[in-house]
């Protein structure tokens, strides 16, 4: 083993007499997005080291307003990525939205879903949480239900991020960038 390069060789011996003996060797380069190697540099300029693309979106921060004795509950949404599709390329970017914002953007990928041929069967989005009415009660302002949707939402955003066709969609890129969405 030689740390220094990260390389690995090692022998693969078949020790059963019957059988035909394979002896080989293998050279395994081994870099993890967490190591940060004095070589890193040679390597980048030898074209073998690449930098792994990713999505992480957190879901923070509920505030409530009151407009017009109407309530409504908006929440940060901060978007972290390397995914070369975003215009915003500091790699880190917030808006906030509200629930029938994530309601829009649902409707809108599932829409894209729908149109596709039925060859390309594509697998269905993940829910939104509950809107938290009912005919009894109505406690979308209670702070565990907040939290509750937060977390919900969060997941149905990580989900729809990394959905191998919703990944590409427009309506995403600018639901996470855009902090007005001019919704159609």
């Amino acid at each position: 083993i030689n740390a220094e390069y990260g390389v690995c060789s090692f022998n693969i011996v078949n020790t059963r007499p019957h059988q035909r003996v394979f002896d080989s060797s293998y050279s395994l380069l081994m870099i993890s997005n967490s190591l940060e190697s004095k070589h890193k540099k040679e390597l980048e300029k030898e074209g073998y080291y690449h930098e792994p693309e990713f999505i992480t979106i957190t879901v923070t921060n509920p505030v409530t307003h009151e407009v017009e004795g109407k309530k409504y509950t908006t929440y940060q949404i901060t978007t972290r990525t390397t995914f070369k599709e975003y215009k915003n390329r500091t790699g880190e970017f917030s808006v906030r939205r509200r629930y029938s914002d994530f309601e829009w953007l649902r409707a809108e990928l599932q829409k894209k879903i729908d149109a596709q041929p039925p060859t390309k069967k594509i697998t269905t989005l993940a829910s939104l949480p509950s809107k938290g009415l009912s005919y009894f009660s109505n406690r979308r302002f209670d702070p565990d239900f907040i939290e509750e949707r937060r977390d919900g939402l969060e997941k149905f955003l990580n989900s729809v991020a990394n959905h191998t066709f919703c990944r590409f969609q427009k309506e995403l890129h600018n639901f996470l960038e855009e902090t007005e969405l001019g919704l159609s």
